[in-house]
């Protein structure tokens, strides 16, 4: 793969495509709709949703459609230059109210991500 992008860039994503259906399988690759009312049967108020996007998906709308039919409300912040504090405001609301809290662009809060996985109960730190 790396002889791949080094000389055809454009034919990086076929090469890892074909190498992850010859390893781990078919259905690895299978890009099917979000079942997102599945999904979230599936949650609890300690096994959260983490969806990992490809570029340009965005389930915001989806999420929030869902949330009204379910008379919830979606409390929403994008991580990143200092909106930890935000976050974790965030975070405390939901656990006392109930509503759903969308955290985005979580890659730019790791360190933040890290410090929620090892709260049982969210609380301030």
């Amino acid at each position: 793969m790396l002889v791949v992008r080094a000389m055809r860039e454009d034919r990086t994503l076929l090469s890892v495509q074909s190498y992850i259906i010859s390893t781990l399988g078919k259905r690895y690759m299978d890009s099917r709709p979000l079942d997102l009312k599945a999904v979230c049967e599936e949650a609890t108020e300690r096994v959260p949703t983490i969806a990992l996007l490809s570029m340009g998906a965005d389930p915001t709308g989806p999420i929030v459609d869902l949330a009204k039919k379910r008379k919830k409300q979606v409390l929403m912040i994008s991580m990143g230059q200092g909106q930890e504090p935000a976050a974790r405001r965030l975070l405390n609301q939901g656990v006392t109210t109930g509503d759903w809290v969308l955290l985005q662009n979580c890659h730019l809060g790791l360190g933040f991500l890290i410090e929620v996985e090892q709260c049982t109960t969210y609380h301030p730190l």
